[in-house]
């Protein structure tokens, strides 16, 4: 058991009377011991949610590559947020509080295997998520926001009522335009702005780090009133999102979507959040239309089908360049840290870390193979150690150092 949750999440005070020790449940142990007497999972979308994501997770097959590995660890991310989401709900009054033991419970296991899968202690788990998940602002975002100030902030006293909830899948929000606080299925051509260049009917939305959808008119005052626009930011105060962007939305039923904000630019992994979020709120996407503008102009449409096709392979190869990136940086340091107690000579220490660099990637692999191409446990006779017998022991130690804070 994580000895902290994380820390967005506000679901630590209660005490579980299921525990999964050793691994993620199948989804058969989960749905019998979420299972409540007399209750049916057809009205509990988030929970049919979690359900779909341990299948898809119990017909992986071992990961035998890099986009397969990358692969598993977005369908962890995805099953995180659909109990978070689910466990949010439930401190909302709606769901069975009998399903929430083992909901609890598996929000620990989850959060305690994707730490490890993320090679990330449990307390900085959060950061972690909201690196793979989440969106900050864009360069324009911040020129707007810090530097001309011009966006209006609001408080979460504030935000609340621009919440959007789904009853059945259907799109609510409470009248806050008339001071109402009842809800009424959602019309986005309320809130369609002409001057923000979207498609017609269109309302601008944020989707919180939290699975929190917000949705309000879209706002330039002008560069001389300052705070006084609504931009995508001003939901979470300029805070991280999991997608932004615009939707329309008729009697509460979702037609279209799109990623079209200038204040995030989000890619085509944080519209999959966004998806993956509408799914477990149980919104029918089977005709709705799906817009990329971060894959061109004007934006390619996409059906459901085809874009879950195309995010799978493109989000993958995102994340895999993100993590190549940072390994290299990670082996630079490495290199040079070692480097450095061994080579007085600027000239012959740059040679030494760019050799070293090799040997790094090579001992974080631990295998070592001769010449000759055969493995080998003897790092004497590895044909890429051989003379950086000196550097080994730095090495694997800064290595070993690395994995243990990460722990």
């Amino acid at each position: 058991m994580p000895a902290q949750l994380p820390a967005h999440s506000p679901h630590g005070g209660h005490v579980a009377t299921i525990e999964y020790f050793a691994k993620v449940p199948d989804a058969a142990t989960f749905k019998k011991d979420s299972s409540v007497t007399l209750g049916s999972r057809s009205g509990d979308a988030l929970l049919r949610r979690i359900d779909q994501l341990l299948e898809e997770l119990g017909n992986q097959v071992a990961a035998t590559s890099l986009a397969a590995e990358f692969n598993t660890t977005i369908l962890y991310g995805q099953l995180y947020h659909a109990v978070d989401g689910w466990l949010k709900e439930r401190a909302r009054g709606v769901g069975s509080s009998g399903r929430e033991p083992a909901v609890r419970a598996l929000y620990t296991i989850v959060c305690t295997t994707l730490a490890k899968r993320a090679n990330v202690g449990i307390s900085t788990l959060p950061n972690w998520l909201t690196a793979a998940f989440g969106r900050d602002l864009s360069e324009h975002g911040e020129k707007l926001d810090y530097e001309n100030r011009l966006a209006q902030y609001l408080s979460s006293t504030e935000r609340a009522k621009y919440r959007i909830r789904f009853n059945g899948g259907i799109a609510q929000q409470m009248q806050w335009w008339l001071t109402r606080t009842n809800w009424q299925n959602v019309d986005s051509a309320r809130d369609f702005s002409v001057d923000a260049g979207w498609r017609e009917g269109h309302s601008g939305y944020a989707l919180s780090q939290g699975g929190d959808f917000y949705s309000g008119p879209h706002k330039a005052a002008g560069k001389s009133v300052k705070g006084g626009s609504f931009f995508h930011s001003s939901y979470m105060a300029g805070d991280t999102v999991r997608c932004a962007g615009t939707w329309k939305i008729v009697n509460g039923k979702l037609l279209e979507i799109t990623d079209a904000s200038g204040h995030y630019l989000p890619t085509i992994k944080h519209m999959l959040g966004a998806i993956e979020t509408l799914k477990g709120y149980g919104v029918d996407l089977s005709a709705v239309r799906i817009f990329l503008m971060s894959q061109g102009n004007p934006a390619p449409e996409f059906s459901l089908t085809s874009f879950m096709e195309a995010s799978q392979r493109l989000s993958l190869e995102g994340m895999a360049a993100e993590f190549t990136e940072k390994r290299k940086v990670q082996q630079v340091r490495i290199a040079t840290q070692v480097a450095k107690h061994f080579v007085d000579d600027e000239v012959s220490r740059k040679k030494r870390i760019a050799n070293l660099i090799v040997v790094v990637q090579h001992l974080s692999e631990r295998k070592h193979v001769t010449l000759k191409g055969t493995e080998t446990k003897k790092a004497d006779d590895c044909a890429t150690c051989a003379g950086y017998s000196k550097e080994w022991k730095g090495i694997l130690e800064q290595i070993e150092k690395d994995r243990a804070l990460a722990a």
